[in-house]
């Protein structure tokens, strides 16, 4: 079930307000290039017939939304529902991913 994409303000607080069903925000930017790599994640998620709300947030059109959640970083997965935000998840840096499968590379 999809809410939308691109949403505004009053339109994400619709969906964090919604207590029938738990919501997945895809919180990304247009000049972001991890973005576009997750976004097929987030595609996939949305067609799976999952019964949630989905809907997307994109920073260049809404700054307001780095504060509003308190993001660090984009792309950013945010389930909302019941009047908040329940659980954030991002990707981690590349250099960050690199050094972590290093290290696990070198236990074995």
């Amino acid at each position: 079930m999809a809410f939308g994409d691109d949403l505004d303000m009053e339109q994400v607080n619709s969906m964090i307000g919604a207590r029938d069903q738990i919501g997945l925000l895809y919180i990304y930017s247009k000049s972001c290039a991890a973005c576009s790599v997750a976004k097929p994640l987030y595609d996939e998620l949305k067609a799976a017939g999952l019964p949630i709300h989905f809907g997307t947030v994109c920073t260049d059109t809404m700054p307001d939304v780095w504060e509003a959640f308190s993001l660090t970083s984009i792309p950013s997965f945010l389930f909302v529902g019941g009047d908040q935000a329940l659980a954030s998840a991002g990707f981690p840096r590349r250099r960050r991913c690199s050094s972590q499968w290093q290290r696990r590379r070198r236990r074995f």
